[in-house]
């Protein structure tokens, strides 16, 4: 069995809280400008929505091979990977989005997440710390 993410009851209201802002600061992915990303986008969400993370970051997966910059994208397969339990994937993919841009927080939500459930505890905080960073 996985390790156990361990938190003070104070980190995780305020995670919580971050992320509630998050929410509401949150980079538009919804509507992309190219038709042929937007399908894609639209499909993988269903597949999501759905629980077939795997079909769901596929999907995603097409949409970089025609924008390979997407950040979008980048997070959409990180969250999924994080649902399947593969922190390793899901940390690559956020961190992939948060190079393209560094005030993203919700792949910061799913690095923390990642971080955490490995046990790195110092690293998911510090993740945390940016989203809260960024919402405020």
């Amino acid at each position: 069995m996985g390790k156990v993410f361990f938190c003070s009851p104070i980190l995780l209201i305020t995670v919580l809280v971050t992320c509630a802002l998050a929410q509401d600061k949150a980079v538009d992915c919804s509507s992309p400008t190219n038709s042929a990303v937007a399908s894609l986008v639209k499909e993988g969400l269903q597949l999501e929505e759905r629980q077939d993370f795997a079909g769901a970051i596929e999907a995603s997966k097409k949409v970089l091979a025609v924008e390979p910059r997407n950040e979008c994208a980048l997070n959409t397969i990180s969250g999924p990977y994080g649902v399947l339990r593969n922190f390793k994937e899901e940390i690559y993919w956020a961190k992939r989005a948060i190079e393209i841009n560094p005030n993203f927080a919700k792949a910061y939500i799913n690095l923390g997440n990642a971080e955490g459930s490995l046990g790195n505890i110092r690293e998911a905080e510090a993740a945390f710390k940016k989203v809260q960073s960024i919402v405020q």
